[in-house]
């Protein structure tokens, strides 16, 4: 998933904020009580235009069109999580404890927390050996089920030859 410009951050996080769909007047009238105030329409519109072709926005056409976020705040951070990682490289590992290191101790107990779940669901749901996990669940989210959107990830390699 592609990064955002600041007035397509702006858009969603109106979107996120109110959390149903709105007009893009209604859009604009969110954006004017934050911190980054009333755009133009044709220039608010111009950046839902863009957002709908990122996957990110959904337009539904009845009296009126009709816009809201096709993903959530925490699925499209998780994405750019994922993306940023998959260009790491070989420093993804360096990557990942460094993040951790910096994370507050409350960030910590969330993050333990989320793996305990994310294991038990995985084991339960996969019914795996706990050494299978990492690589299923890797297969599994390849692509975000609800909105297809790519999580960036280098192909799978192919298999040894036998």
């Amino acid at each position: 998933m592609t990064g955002l410009g600041p007035l397509e951050s702006a858009v969603m996080e109106a979107l996120w904020q109110t959390g149903t769909p709105m007009i893009v007047r209604q859009v604009n009238e969110v954006m004017a009580r934050s911190a980054h105030g009333r755009r133009d329409y044709s220039t608010v519109a111009g950046a839902l235009m863009v957002l709908l072709r990122k996957r990110l926005v959904r337009r539904t056409r009845t009296d009126h069109t009709w816009w809201e976020a096709r993903v959530s705040r925490a699925e499209y951070i998780t994405d750019r999580i994922h993306g940023l990682l998959a260009d790491a490289g070989d420093d993804r590992s360096g990557a990942l404890a460094l993040l951790v290191r910096q994370c507050t101790a409350l960030d910590r107990a969330d993050l333990r927390r989320a793996l305990a779940e994310a294991e038990d669901g995985d084991a339960a749901l996969l019914d795996l050996p706990a050494y299978a996990l990492v690589d299923a669940s890797h297969r599994l989210t390849r692509d975000h089920p609800a909105t297809g959107i790519k999580n960036h990830r280098a192909p799978e390699p192919a298999p040894p030859h036998r």
